[in-house]
């Protein structure tokens, strides 16, 4: 298995498996087995759609990308609510394919990819680009981090930023309280945050670090429970699979 495929499907895996068991929560189903959530995920990972992305050379990956990820959504119909998170661990991979040139981010290839997916993806990228570059540094992930240093959201050239974190900004406060507040604030978010709010907050809790604690309470308490807790198991196993690979 080359890096790019362990890459990809490694940050896959965990975002399958909790949508999976979030949703069956959502809609009453009986609880998936460890088992049950292995052998889903891995039946989707043995996809062409993981040899076509690894394959994919940086140069070729703007349009090409979008539609090999919208071929593997619409063949797997109930992943349609994790469309734009699996195009953003393709554009992750694209990011690390390319991440040996240090003038990549200012490449022509790369502005291409960024033109073609103007309107697509969502701020997981971000994100996900936060914890890798913890994970290389040996840094503990932070909130305030995140938002202040990595982001830079209270300086005047990203106020587009602050804009679009601002619940989170200004809610940081709740990663000291209980997870199951932040999961009631979560479900009645409606800005560009309403599928991220949670699983985000969860993540970084400093009151409670059991992930099966804070898990339990999405799968109780959440109204989006599938794209929360697939999104949450991809955050906490993140920082694993980048310093395994």
């Amino acid at each position: 298995m080359n890096h790019q495929t362990s890459l990809f499907t490694g940050l896959m895996q965990p975002l399958l498996e909790g949508f999976a068991w979030g949703t069956g929560a959502n809609e009453g189903s009986p609880p998936y087995s460890k088992e049950d959530l292995a052998r889903y995920s891995a039946t989707l990972l043995t996809t062409e759609l993981v040899r076509d992305l690894a394959d994919l050379p940086v140069q070729e990956a703007g349009i090409d990308l979008i539609e090999k990820v919208d071929a593997f959504v619409d063949t797997h119909k109930t992943l349609e609510p994790v469309r734009e998170f699996i195009l953003d661990l393709a554009l992750l991979q694209v990011l690390d394919n390319g991440k040996e040139n240090p003038d990549f981010l200012e490449s022509k290839a790369w502005m291409d990819v960024e033109d073609k997916t103007e309107d697509r993806g969502t701020e997981l990228l971000n994100i996900l680009v936060y914890l890798r570059d913890c994970a290389e540094n040996e840094l503990t992930p932070d909130l305030d981090d995140f938002l202040f240093e990595f982001l830079l959201v209270d300086e005047d050239d990203h106020q587009d930023e602050f804009f679009i974190y601002e619940s989170v900004i200004s809610n940081r406060e709740m990663v000291e309280g209980k997870v199951e507040e932040i999961v009631k604030l979560g479900n009645v978010q409606r800005d560009d945050m309403v599928e991220l709010f949670t699983p985000l907050m969860v993540f970084f809790t400093r009151s409670e670090k059991r992930p099966g604690r804070m898990t339990l309470a999405m799968l109780e308490g959440s109204n989006l429970a599938g794209i929360h807790v697939g999104i949450y198991q991809l955050l906490s196993r993140a920082g694993e699979i980048y310093r395994r690979i």
